[in-house]
């Protein structure tokens, strides 16, 4: 009987499943991230050149950020000297798979990413953010990527997320990227319960697992249910192994649910601005297979 599961962190097999159809480096945000960093570092060195240069990737998953800025960077020879990479996710799964794909990377002319297990809502707690000595650490760069802010579900929590940001981004220089799509960010008046079952649902793939040979995934998503505030997403995962005979086996199905919150325009400005941060530009990202019909956005953010 194949194992069951419910969620991405079931298994190692999961753990890559998610990796592989969501976390690949070449997704098109990180284009903006990329530039962004470049253009950051630069002018952080121009300015501080003895200050290191401190990335705070929250949400990290199996490090796609992070790992993809790295690779840019020695694609590019890119001096990536004096810069200090920070992950942080709240599932040791997806950071031990991080930690296993950096060192698979091997690449000796990159700084070295300190993964952290921690909690989005507490990030001035972080070891790394305290104090050492009498030198505060601060973050020049944060980014939390692809609507992984429709994550924070609970009430009051996105405005607990913000203040967090503003409590340790570098005054005057630091910045936050923050990844959402339109289609988590309502107007007043519009029905997001009429939006997702609109929706056209994308057909049903395979994806071949690169670490487990002869290991292939078939995923199958379904309609999202919106009650409230919140979307109760769902996607069918069966893992399936080829036999000596060229037959499949099946020996896991995984019926994954997970709850994403969707914001109001005003309820989301209005969080930004009671932390005491506010928003200096919005850059779009095309991501026209998951979100047909609605950019997707980079809210870049400062402490006022």
């Amino acid at each position: 009987m194949a194992q069951e599961g419910s969620s991405y962190y079931d298994s190692p097999y999961m753990v890559e499943f998610y990796n592989l159809k969501w976390g690949k480096p070449s997704m098109p945000d990180m284009d903006i991230y990329w530039r962004f960093f470049t253009n950051a570092v630069t002018q952080h060195r121009e300015a501080m050149p003895d200050k290191p240069f401190t990335v705070l990737d929250v949400g990290t998953g199996a490090g796609r950020v992070p790992l993809g800025l790295l690779q840019r960077a020695a694609a590019a020879s890119f001096d990536s000297r004096n810069i200090r990479m920070i992950g942080l996710d709240n599932a040791q799964h997806m950071l031990d798979l991080a930690a296993k794909l950096e060192s698979k990377a091997n690449n000796n002319n990159t700084p070295p990413i300190t993964w952290i297990l921690g909690n989005a809502l507490t990030l001035d707690e972080l070891p790394s953010l305290l104090p050492l000595s009498d030198k505060h650490i601060t973050i020049d760069l944060l980014v939390f990527a692809f609507n992984s802010v429709c994550h924070l579900e609970r009430d009051g929590e996105l405005a607990q997320f913000f203040l967090q940001v503003s409590k340790v981004l570098t005054p005057g220089t630091g910045r936050a990227c923050i990844g959402l799509a339109d289609w988590f960010l309502l107007n007043p008046g519009e029905d997001m319960k009429a939006r997702a079952e609109s929706e056209e649902l994308p057909p049903p793939e395979d994806v071949q697992s690169v670490d487990f040979p002869g290991i292939r995934y078939h995923t199958v998503m379904n309609r999202m249910d919106c009650q409230g505030k919140l979307c109760v997403c769902g996607e069918d995962v069966q893992v399936f192994k080829q036999l000596d005979d060229g037959k499949d086996e099946e020996i896991e199905i995984h019926r994954v649910k997970h709850s994403l919150r969707w914001f109001t325009r005003p309820e989301f400005l209005a969080a930004v601005e009671a932390a005491g941060l506010q928003i200096v530009e919005v850059r779009k990202v095309d991501y026209s297979d998951e979100t047909a019909g609605h950019d997707d956005n980079v809210y870049i953010l400062q402490r006022m």
